[in-house]
């Protein structure tokens, strides 16, 4: 008999892993804001490979640092932006490193926690991520014990998804990974193992190449993965001009004739976030947080109101203040929403979900 669970592919980009190392520090962070905050750590001897009006552009807080990498390759000037980009891994490389291990729980480990609840009405089916980094990987090997399948084939020594010992969570990287060893087959070290020019990655950049194995095959497993899901939940992501081969394979996926699959996008971002997006692409079809039950149920509840327009002041009031965490805000409302349950609803074997409910 068919499963009656709602399946949910869930897209991640660097605001997910944003919110969940600001969480664990909040003077940490990985957004481009913080690792531009880093640039002027690298020694000068790396600066001086860069033009000053290069690298005076690059430091600026509104400029889109992957468009400028893209701008300055498409000048021929191809030794500067492969410098841009070396300095662009290094300083990701080095905020990521700066987590520590990942023993304690974090936003990731409730999030892949909740689908560990044995009456769940969702079925995970797999992570897109287009970051660079290991932190989820990280997180569900660490304190779950469970193995990763990237997708690609992997060096004997390493994790394989031919294996059918253990659990396995599916962890597609379509940008490929600074962890990622550049052979065949991949190796997966660690990132500081990898030294420049070795990692397996498509730099930034407004056009990024996924011709090319394995990119080829993952961005095809990616599709596969949303032809087949209910939902896609995107998080951390605002589909920006760097990321415009998501929105064929989002458009395709939702509007692909011969079945009876609905694709329904959520986005867990901030209001404004979500307003633009479907303003940028009026052909998809976006539901942000004030269209997701989990969100308009708490707010009824609290408010002692089904008004629409009051709940969705509300929400973008608590939503547009700047010191919310999101990704955090929402995994709230979902597990609030599984906790109204009751019979012990919230019970895992690691009891990550249970201990983020009652705030321990």
């Amino acid at each position: 008999m068919p499963s009656s669970k709602k399946k949910v592919v869930y897209l991640l980009g660097s605001g997910a892993t944003h919110a969940v190392v600001n969480s664990i520090d909040s003077q940490l962070g990985l957004l481009t804001r913080n690792v531009k905050d880093k640039f002027d750590e690298i020694d000068a001897a790396r600066k001086s490979t860069i033009d000053p009006d290069i690298w005076n552009e690059a430091v600026k807080e509104v400029v889109d640092i992957e468009h400028l990498i893209s701008v300055i390759e498409s000048d021929y000037r191809f030794y500067e932006a492969n410098s841009l980009r070396e300095i662009y891994r290094d300083t990701i490389t080095s905020l990521a490193s700066k987590i520590g291990d990942l023993t304690e729980p974090n936003l990731y480990s409730i999030l892949y926690d909740l689908y560990k609840v044995s009456d769940y009405d969702e079925e995970l089916q797999c992570f897109l991520t287009l970051n660079y980094e290991d932190i989820l990987e990280r997180t569900i090997k660490e304190q779950f014990g469970d193995k990763i399948d990237y997708g690609i084939q992997l060096a004997k020594s390493e994790e394989d998804s031919s294996s059918e010992v253990g659990s396995w969570a599916r962890v597609f990287k379509l940008h490929g990974s600074f962890s990622w060893l550049n052979d065949r087959p991949v190796k997966v070290k660690e990132l500081s193992d990898i030294g420049l020019g070795k990692a397996l990655w498509i730099p930034p950049g407004v056009d990024k190449r996924r011709d090319n194995y394995p990119f080829n095959l993952l961005w095809g497993k990616a599709l596969e993965a949303l032809l087949s899901c209910d939902v896609l939940r995107v998080v951390g992501c605002s589909l920006s001009r760097n990321d415009w081969g998501l929105i064929p394979l989002i458009y395709t996926a939702q509007s692909f004739d011969g079945t009876d699959h609905t694709l329904s996008v959520e986005v867990i971002d901030y209001p404004s976030v979500v307003e633009r997006m479907k303003a940028n692409y009026p052909y998809l079809v976006f539901k942000g947080p004030g269209e997701l039950d989990e969100f308009v149920s708490y707010y009824i509840d609290q408010l002692a109101t089904t008004d629409s327009s009051a709940i969705q002041d509300e929400l973008r009031t608590e939503l547009e203040n700047g010191s919310i965490n999101i990704m955090k805000f929402w995994l709230e409302m979902k597990v609030e929403q599984v906790a109204r349950r009751g019979n012990g609803a919230l019970a895992t074997p690691k009891g990550y979900v249970a201990k983020f409910y009652s705030k321990e």
